[in-house]
């Protein structure tokens, strides 16, 4: 059976955070058992990448297949949780944009005269 190793997931171009989970868990590679995959799962690796990168058409969609009814569930529980999330942040973000607008506004205005003023340098040295 194939493994899966740091230098695959390396020349896959997976992030940085999800090649440091598996080195760290499998620091000489691992091969695709269910154990290894619900430990992945423990870890927080992200399985639609490697199904992607890993699984041939048809496997994939049998991944998906499979997958679809706990998506959907997932869906179900997260979708009244996030509205109620929402409703109690709404207030907070809108004070906090309210209490750093004036300060945004004051930092863009400096970023554009110090863009200016970089400019003006640049002309009179011939830059560009």
């Amino acid at each position: 059976m194939k493994k899966i190793t740091l230098e695959i997931l390396e020349k896959l171009d997976a992030c940085e955070g999800q090649r440091d989970k598996f080195a760290a868990e499998w620091p000489d590679g691992a091969t695709v058992t269910k154990k290894n995959c619900l430990r992945g799962a423990e870890l927080g690796l992200d399985f639609d990448w490697a199904a992607e990168e890993f699984l041939s058409l048809a496997a994939r969609a049998e991944y998906e297949r499979v997958r679809a009814p706990a998506q959907a569930e997932y869906e179900r529980v997260r979708a009244p949780a996030q509205a109620d999330f929402d409703k109690a942040r709404a207030p907070a973000l809108a004070e906090y944009k309210r209490v750093c607008a004036p300060a945004l506004a004051d930092f863009d205005k400096a970023c554009a005269l110090a863009f200016w003023k970089a400019w003006q340098g640049q002309e009179r040295e011939g830059g560009r």
